[in-house]
């Protein structure tokens, strides 16, 4: 397997490597891991992603995430082109940029390289920053400009976090993001969307790189987090409503803010006096 150095990747610009590839029908880059860090997004098409734990077809809007211990095979499909857009900088860089904004959750440090969804807006958002990058000022605040921008466009938002799904889809889950259906999670989308358990699964991951389960927490997480800040709702009433009961609730903000929610509460009032 080859191993790709950033000092021998040329041409550099503020600091990264930048480049859009065109691949044909049986054309393929080959297994290879590297010493930096990368972020690569179809621009168009489609391609085969090989991580050799998982092979996966990546369609327009899928970015891929990769760190340095990663390693990966892209190879076009029958029928059609497929445009990958890469950006590669020192593996340090996104440490550095995890570090002082808490957001390593976002990039994802599993044994593969983590895939999630770009919607339209994001790849021509993306896309005018990469031409910048390219033609603008060397430096590494155009560098830093342009994966701080990149990792904003990986945050979910609650408005976003099913922004790719289908209608049929999306219109369960806006109904579902607060009680009383928020607390029937799975059953609800059946109900409401009249489609399997199995077909809502594929669709959600499809739509949102996430499996229902981890949709669903986030969901409950963020309108939980809401309840606390904003009103003085009993905070067993807040883990009835949003389906996740006390002491789970309690370990889940442990996990994510380092605090139960009843600190949660106390910070959030305290922030404004």
């Amino acid at each position: 397997m080859r191993r790709l150095r950033f000092k021998d990747l040329l041409p550099l610009s503020a600091g990264c490597h930048v480049a859009r590839s065109f691949y044909h029908p049986g054309h393929g880059s080959g297994r290879h891991g590297h010493d930096f860090a990368e972020a690569m997004w179809v621009e168009m098409g489609a391609v085969r992603h090989d991580t050799g734990r998982s092979v996966r077809l990546l369609t327009t809007g899928d970015i891929v995430l990769v760190r340095p211990h990663h390693q990966h095979d892209i190879r076009g499909v029958d029928d059609q082109i497929g445009v990958i857009v890469n950006i590669a900088f020192p593996a340090n860089v996104l440490n550095t940029l995890e570090s002082y904004y808490d957001c390593a959750g976002l990039w994802g440090d599993e044994h593969e390289p983590r895939v999630r969804r770009l919607s339209s807006e994001d790849i021509a958002a993306l896309g005018r920053r990469i031409e910048t990058l390219r033609t603008g000022p060397d430096d590494r605040l155009a560098r830093d400009a342009f994966l701080t921008t990149l990792l904003d466009r990986l945050r979910p938002r609650q408005a976003d976090l099913w922004r790719n799904a289908p209608a049929w889809l999306a219109g369960p889950l806006s109904r579902c993001a607060e009680p009383p259906l928020l607390s029937a999670g799975l059953s609800a989308l059946v109900r409401l969307s009249k489609r399997s358990r199995e077909h809502i699964s594929r669709s959600i991951r499809a739509a949102t790189g996430d499996t229902p389960t981890a949709l669903l927490t986030e969901m409950r997480l963020r309108w939980a987090e809401r309840q606390l800040a904003l009103t003085d709702t009993p905070i067993s009433a807040i883990a009835a409503g949003c389906g996740i009961g006390r002491a789970r609730l309690g370990h889940l903000f442990t996990l994510r803010h380092g605090r139960s929610p009843r600190a949660y509460r106390m910070a959030c009032r305290g922030a404004v006096g």
